[in-house]
């Protein structure tokens, strides 16, 4: 697939035919810049598929995705807009020297992301583009020089820089309404289990032989089914929660990390 860039905030990535210029499928990003070193993240994907997958089941895949790049960028980030701020600080303070001096401290801002960054891959090509994009306009953005010299923590840890729900699940209606279904799926499965133990440990030994309908009811096969469903209920629901909280810690990391040389072989 050919990824581009599209100024100021688009990417998109698609697998074109060479002779119709045609693709079956088209996958979309949008990067919102909200405030100094904040962004929102925005996606669409169009392809020709026979069905539609539900929302909150791409809403998956893709923080699964998001989330093993965003804590190292977020750790870059720190040396990034620390030096940023150091030259628009001295571009600042250097507005009455020579024009020389100026331009050489303009031309520094301008080529700031490429002299921090190494980018030895040619499918790094579209990080420089970015990295170049960056670097000629955002000393241009009005108070850009203001959101430098105030600059937020820069050292939280992963558990709030990743934390899902605060950033996408309680302000996304679908992923928010899935979440509160599952917990509450999850509560009344435990509650059903529950009942269900007690049913056999207790109402046998109380009235097994006047109550028919309750022998029924507390019969070993029809218990153990009970139990059964509201265990996987109780087991999808927990699974599904975890997905829309923070999930991605060290060992996720770590085996995401040794499975890099299955698809970019060492040499």
């Amino acid at each position: 697939a050919t990824t581009t860039f599209v100024a100021p905030s688009l990417i998109y990535s698609c697998r074109r035919d060479a002779e119709t210029g045609e693709t079956t499928f088209v996958t979309a990003f949008w990067i919102c810049p909200v405030g100094t070193g904040r962004s929102r993240f925005m996606s669409a994907a169009i392809g020709k598929i026979p069905f539609s997958l539900p929302r909150w089941l791409l809403h998956i895949q893709l923080n699964n995705f998001l989330d093993q790049d965003t804590y190292l960028l977020y750790t870059q980030q720190k040396n990034v807009l620390e030096r940023e701020a150091e030259l628009a600080m001295s571009a600042a303070s250097g507005r009455e020297n020579e024009t020389g001096a100026d331009e050489q401290r303009e031309s520094s801002q301008n080529t700031m992301r490429k002299s921090l960054f190494v980018y030895r891959s040619p499918t790094e090509k579209l990080q420089a583009r970015l990295a170049s994009f960056f670097d000629k306009t955002l000393n241009k953005v009005p108070n850009r020089r203001i959101g430098l010299r105030n600059l937020p923590r820069l050292d939280l840890p992963r558990e709030v820089v990743l934390d899902r729900f605060s950033q996408h699940t309680k302000i996304c209606p679908d992923a928010l309404s899935l979440y509160n279904g599952c917990k509450r799926a999850y509560r009344v499965s435990l509650c059903v289990t529950g009942l269900a133990v007690l049913s056999r440990m207790v109402i046998p030994r109380l009235c097994f032989t006047s109550s028919p309908l309750l022998s029924t009811l507390c019969s070993p096969a029809l218990l153990r089914s009970v139990v059964a469903v509201s265990g996987l209920i109780s087991f999808i629901s927990k699974r599904i929660l975890r997905e829309f909280r923070f999930k991605y810690d060290e060992s996720y990391r770590d085996r995401d990390l040794d499975n890099i040389p299955n698809v970019w072989m060492d040499r």
